[in-house]
């Protein structure tokens, strides 16, 4: 069973002041996983069309971002986090501003299900939310997810 201490590794954390706009942040935050090989560009590219075909639902509230497409064939899973000081905003909308950009991607339907429970279940922690929103570096995300 995946827990919260299974997903995220620091070297998939970046922390950045701003960005000019939320594509940068997808593909930034999408980086770690592409390099690697656990995501391709065409799944990044997938996300950024779902996005302007669906509208903002990947905006899960309190700016925070679950970017995600269909899982590609490959046994390959991840997650990748970018916390941003300044927010961008999906879609250009300012009502869905971000700063927390999680970009993930199962190895199969059931693993992307069970990733976002876990995600959502980290982040609906109000102590866990608030430290990802003060932290300085990826060594302090890693050691909260760890002591909590």
């Amino acid at each position: 069973m995946m827990t919260k201490n299974d997903f995220l590794d620091q070297m998939y954390i970046q922390i950045y002041d701003s960005l000019p706009s939320w594509r940068e942040a997808l593909y930034l935050a999408g980086e770690p996983l592409l390099h690697a090989n656990i995501i391709s560009r065409h799944y990044l590219k997938q996300i950024e069309a779902a996005a302007e075909f669906l509208g903002p639902y990947m905006d899960v509230g309190r700016g925070i971002g679950f970017m995600h497409a269909r899982p590609e064939e490959n046994e390959s899973w991840g997650i990748s986090l970018l916390k941003l000081q300044e927010p961008v905003y999906l879609l250009d909308q300012t009502n869905h501003p971000l700063k927390i950009v999680i970009v993930f991607k199962g190895k199969d339907a059931k693993q992307h299900l069970k990733i976002l429970q876990v995600l959502s279940e980290w982040l609906a922690n109000p102590l866990q939310y608030q430290f990802v929103c003060e932290a300085t570096s990826p060594e302090s995300i890693i050691n909260s997810i760890k002591q909590r």
